[in-house]
């Protein structure tokens, strides 16, 4: 699992910890959803404030169990980051996706965060 996987790992945890014992303090919730979302989206910024492309800071990944992305000769990809073990089809902007993320051509997801393991079907469109 490279660095990034595992931070990213590690902070769903929390978020989803967070969730579980805080359901009834919406507004503080939406805070902390909102921050998720901002730190999330702040990733895929032409110079983030967390640079993944630092050159003196590189960052090198090696999965024995987790095949690479897949991106379709014709899928659209913009601003966005991929997990590993993806197959992207369609058409991501501005999105960050996490590892095994399906999107079946005919598919746009836009200003989106995509969990592990999901697929988004045909025809939908996330605007």
């Amino acid at each position: 699992m490279t660095l990034v996987n595992t931070l990213f790992h590690i902070a769903m945890r929390k978020v989803i910890v967070f969730l579980h014992m805080n359901t009834m303090a919406t507004g503080k919730m939406s805070e902390r959803l909102a921050a998720y979302w901002e730190s999330n989206m702040e990733l895929i910024d032409l110079i983030p404030v967390f640079n993944l492309y630092e050159e003196f800071w590189k960052i090198y990944t090696k999965s024995d169990r987790i095949p690479p992305q897949y991106i379709a000769e014709d899928a659209i990809v913009d601003k966005a980051i991929i997990g590993e073990a993806s197959e992207i089809y369609g058409e991501v902007h501005n999105s960050v996706i996490g590892s095994g993320v399906t999107i079946e051509p005919g598919a746009i997801v836009r200003d989106s965060i995509i969990m592990s393991s999901t697929t988004i079907k045909a025809g939908n469109d996330s605007r």
